[in-house]
């Protein structure tokens, strides 16, 4: 379906769909003799993209007379409508009512892909080669707070309303919703679990594939939404220190006997030795083989790392101590 001109020529309209073309004007110096004056384009100006939508109104399926309690209740039943038909839905803007109600509000949800791709103005910053989601879709319905009474109380609900003309999508829905943010975002639930089992030194891959057992018919999230959480953990368990504060931290926490040297005009940590007592009396039991393994220039550090591991009888190696330094030398 190509959308027509008419639909997104309104002036309330106009910032948010139309997409700014620069037009230069040439032999002007009339701003501090510059002769690249950008100027905001006519309408005639302006070229639309043709959308390809599957022409169903779905304001039916929003219509409804239930009532939430809250804004947030309204929108998760609106989300959940959305998603089994292939869309998802975002918080858009919120407002006052009307005058002779001040304190109540009004709050639009819209399609996922409202609005249009950023503009870059400045013509010397390079251009990213990405794709946009947003397409410029029309769709959106409003919740409204109204006064009830009940038990002779007033009560403040929220009712769904659909608005004639913006029922439609101009993009086709969405098939595979695995990974899609707004689709297999992860809940509470599925937040709780990930730092259960990141507290457990689960590998991230192992975490995806045990979501994906607890919910299989729930759209799996993506790699990458699995290692945002992870790294969202990480900066809570750290707090505000560094690095290597939190390397020493956790090594204290462990029971791991370490002894750490530092520049003294840096302050910058420069050696670290670390070794556990079960791996010392385990080193004890099983000095027979003993595997020394440097490597260096492996780490962001540029900093050698020298690992002792031993053998046991069965053949499984355990780690004795490691050591952390600047580089390599002969009396190091």
């Amino acid at each position: 379906m190509v959308m027509t001109l008419n639909l997104y020529v309104r002036p309330w309209l106009d910032d948010q769909f139309l997409r700014l073309t620069m037009v230069r004007r040439n032999n002007s110096t009339s701003l501090h003799g510059r002769d690249d004056v950008f100027q905001r384009p006519t309408v005639s100006q302006v070229s639309f993209e043709a959308f390809d939508g599957d022409q169903v109104d779905y304001n039916p399926l929003f219509a409804t007379n239930l009532q939430f309690a809250t804004r947030g209740k309204s929108y998760e039943w609106a989300q959940k409508i959305a998603s089994e038909n292939g869309f998802a839905l975002v918080k858009a803007n919120s407002r006052r009512k009307n005058r002779s109600q001040p304190e109540l509000f009004a709050s639009y949800f819209r399609c996922s892909r409202y609005g249009s791709s950023k503009v870059v103005y400045d013509l010397d910053k390079p251009k990213r080669k990405s794709k946009t989601v947003k397409y410029r879709c029309l769709f959106r319905i409003r919740a409204v707070e109204n006064y009830h009474v009940q038990d002779n109380k007033r009560l403040v609900l929220w009712n769904i309303i659909t608005a004639n003309g913006f029922g439609y999508h101009n993009h086709q829905p969405t098939k595979y919703k695995n990974g899609h943010r707004h689709y297999a975002g992860l809940n509470e639930g599925e937040k709780a679990y990930v730092r259960q089992q990141y507290r457990a030194a689960v590998f991230p891959r192992d975490i995806k594939s045990g979501l994906h057992q607890k919910t299989p018919d729930k759209p799996q999230p993506s790699s990458s939404q699995i290692y945002s959480e992870t790294s969202k953990i990480r900066k809570e368990l750290r707090r505000e220190r560094n690095t290597a504060q939190q390397m020493l931290a956790l090594a204290v926490d462990a029971n791991y006997v370490h002894w750490h040297q530092t520049n003294p005009d840096t302050h910058e940590l420069t050696h670290v030795f670390m070794s556990h007592l079960e791996a010392v009396k385990l080193f004890r039991a099983y000095p027979h083989v003993v595997l020394i393994d440097s490597t260096y220039k492996t780490n962001s550090y540029n900093m050698a790392l020298v690992e002792v591991v031993g053998v046991t009888p069965t053949g499984s190696s355990f780690l004795i101590a490691c050591v952390l330094f600047p580089y390599e030398s002969e009396e190091g």
